[in-house]
């Protein structure tokens, strides 16, 4: 069945379950203005001829290095649309994709497309199928978990069992079906208990040498904690994207269609952790920072909000004699779009 696209000039902000096909008409080089985060413009252009922008911003320019080059074809779905400030738009009402949320992004053979036959190489199926999307997969069975049991909301129990399988063609390879093998049973039999490391170790991992189940303590101290760094807002409850609006208010999310939103205090605080090996900048969210604090988001939003904080530099100086050990995992968006962001799960002291 051959896939349904929307045309780039039907999506708005509104838009949410959609594909699109694309090629990336532009690429500019990045830029780094004075004082401001450096950023990279992208033009999109799909088979009609409409086109549509996309910036990246800060760490954004190398984690989407390599997985939008120029003149490639791409199919996109679910990227979140944002109308462009006026000051920055080409015409009224202009919009741009971003890349956060549910976006999923594919490659696409440039001569053939996205061919769907009865039997495919798992490398064929396209990381932007939806739920009734079915495949036959040819592929090799590299671990096989024991069958276990979910509860479903509506009371219904169904057994379920996990598969991991690798590329048939892998066959000729045996080094990468066993390098593979061995990295899946590491962090599936392990359970939720994670692996002790090093920044080092982490910095150097990239997207072929990462599974999604990977977890991880780091041992670290926070040499130079700034309350710069500490970002306080109204948002959604469920997404956490800015809403605009006072806290505890039910209100409708354009992100979250499906469910019942209510605004409410959001914090995050992105620092530079560092051990003996080298320093990492994560950023932490929610309940990670009240961890981090050892206060409540209440409390870390009215003192950032309020310009009350001034133990911070105490709190600081503790954050920079103090190890503290964190538990890192990749972010979903390994799967999703083949990009290797390192997200911040919890944090405890000795």
């Amino acid at each position: 069945m051959k896939p349904e696209y929307t045309p780039l000039d039907k999506l708005s902000p509104v838009s949410k379950a959609y594909k699109v096909r694309v090629t990336v008409k532009e690429k500019s080089p990045i830029r780094t203005p004075p004082n401001k985060k450096r950023f990279q413009k992208l033009v999109f252009e799909d088979e009609e001829g409409n086109s549509m922008k996309a910036t990246l911003f800060g760490d954004e320019c190398d984690h989407f290095k390599k997985v939008f080059e120029h003149r490639k074809k791409y199919e996109i779905a679910n990227s979140p649309i944002r109308t462009i400030n006026p000051k920055f738009s080409s015409f009224p009402g202009e919009c741009e994709l971003t890349f956060g949320g549910m976006t999923k992004i594919q490659a696409i053979d440039r001569t053939e497309g996205p061919i769907l036959p009865e039997y495919i190489p798992i490398t064929d199926v396209l990381k932007t199928i939806g739920p009734a999307d079915r495949f036959d997969l040819l592929g090799i069975v590299v671990h096989m978990e024991e069958v276990r049991q979910v509860t479903y909301k509506s009371g219904r129990v169904a057994d379920v069992r996990a598969i991991s399988i690798v590329n048939e063609r892998a066959h000729a390879q045996p080094d990468i079906i066993v390098g593979y093998m061995a990295r899946q049973l590491e962090f599936m039999t392990a359970g939720t208990e994670p692996v002790p490391t090093t920044l080092d170790q982490i910095i150097s991992k990239n997207v072929d040498n990462t599974v999604q189940e990977e977890l991880y303590t780091l041992t670290v101290t926070i040499p130079d904690a700034q309350l710069s760094n500490v970002i306080a807002y109204i948002g959604c409850d469920n997404c956490g994207r800015r809403c605009g609006l006072a806290a505890n208010v039910p209100f409708f999310c354009p992100h979250c269609p499906d469910k019942k939103c209510t605004s409410t205090e959001r914090v995050n605080f992105t620092f530079d952790a560092t051990d003996d090996t080298r320093t990492f900048r994560l950023t932490a969210f929610g309940t990670v920072c009240e961890q981090i604090f050892n206060l409540t988001t209440l409390e870390v939003f009215n003192r950032k909000i309020k310009d009350d904080w001034n133990d911070f530099d105490h709190l600081a100086a503790a954050l920079k004699s103090t190890p503290m050990h964190i538990i890192v995992h990749p972010a979903q968006a390994l799967n999703r779009v083949g990009v290797l962001r390192w997200v911040v799960q919890s944090v405890s002291r000795p």
